[in-house]
């Protein structure tokens, strides 16, 4: 019995260590921000283009996505 007790334990350790971690990293993703120079845009927002992409292919100019074909 006194085995068993042990073995929870230790689960539950590794458990709430885990579980701290994942809360810990989430925390440290939402507390990063990050401000685009295309914010609002459809080639940013909707199809995800970073704004290295956005500056490269399309010359910074984002309504430009609308020409490629």
């Amino acid at each position: 019995m006194s085995n068993d007790k042990t073995i929870n334990h230790q689960i539950h350790s590794i458990t709430s260590s885990c579980s701290r971690h994942e809360q810990g990293k989430k925390k440290m993703y939402d507390d990063f921000e990050y401000e685009s120079d295309f914010d609002g845009t459809y080639v940013h927002d909707v199809e995800g283009w970073s704004d290295d992409d956005i500056y490269d292919v399309l010359d910074g100019e984002p309504d430009a996505y609308w020409n490629i074909d």
